[in-house]
């Protein structure tokens, strides 16, 4: 068995692994300062999944309301949905 531990400091930037395309970072995924496993767009700098260190997941930017797009998650009134049909 092998084992690999990256140890992080206690800060947003100090165990982060960047994806990058085109020479330019797209995503990362990381640990923040309270120990969150967070995945970031870096085009838009929004965090899309986070992985709260006290359990379940959040995704803090999905659009509001039926973007059209099937397959698509969305949120709207307090709901998760998944836009079909169109």
């Amino acid at each position: 068995n092998s084992i690999l531990i990256i140890n992080s400091r206690n800060d947003d930037n100090s165990c982060i692994m960047y994806f990058r395309h085109g020479g330019t970072n797209k995503i990362s995924i990381g640990v923040d300062g309270s120990g969150n496993l967070k995945f970031v767009n870096r085009a838009t700098g929004n965090t899309e999944i986070l992985l709260p260190i006290g359990g379940g997941v959040s995704m803090p930017n999905l659009p509001t309301s039926d973007p059209g797009v099937d397959g698509q998650i969305y949120r709207t009134d307090g709901d998760v949905k998944v836009s079909y049909g169109n």
